[in-house]
């Protein structure tokens, strides 16, 4: 098993699980592959929006909870993704979930957990509530939605500067 000391991510991060394995703190589930990283789940996050958004996970965190008051759990926007955390965010049963990667989810009876489908057909069960998943993805698409808007009036904005 190859692991490496960050990732970035990208469109095909569907997750990052929290690492259960002396080699590496995080396994990242792409849509095709499974990568592990020695950094946990949080300093991926905070390198990732270092690296996409010019920015740290507490400087999103500060400017969700500003326009959206979102004060746990904020999701992190990229322009190709955005990842919502499925527990508070230095628990060591935090996943990290891409909105975008979704098809369904379901709870599983006689628990607190739910499972999640995603759209390449993979499946994750996570020791959460429905009710909560459900919040999560629909605060991560909002996220994700006035990220993408952002970013098209910034364009817009500096076009005739690049004209």
């Amino acid at each position: 098993m190859n692991t490496f000391d960050n990732y970035r991510i990208n469109g095909d991060t569907m997750y990052l699980a929290p690492g259960r394995n002396i080699n590496y703190e995080t396994k990242v589930v792409e849509v095709n592959k499974e990568i592990y990283i020695k950094s946990p789940p949080l300093s991926v996050i905070n390198f990732s929006c270092i690296f996409n958004n010019f920015t740290t996970y507490d400087g999103i965190r500060q400017g969700m909870q500003h326009i959206f008051n979102f004060r746990k759990k904020t999701p992190a926007p990229f322009r190709c993704n955005c990842l919502f955390p499925t527990h508070a965010i230095n628990s060591h049963e935090c996943y990290w979930i891409s909105a975008i990667h979704i098809k369904a989810f379901k709870p599983i009876k006689n628990s607190n957990e739910t499972k999640i489908l995603f759209h390449n057909g993979n499946i994750l069960t996570v020791n959460v509530s429905t009710r909560i998943i459900q919040s999560q993805v629909s605060r991560a698409k909002k996220a994700w939605e006035n990220y993408l808007q952002g970013e098209h009036n910034y364009e817009k904005d500096l076009s005739p500067l690049t004209n």
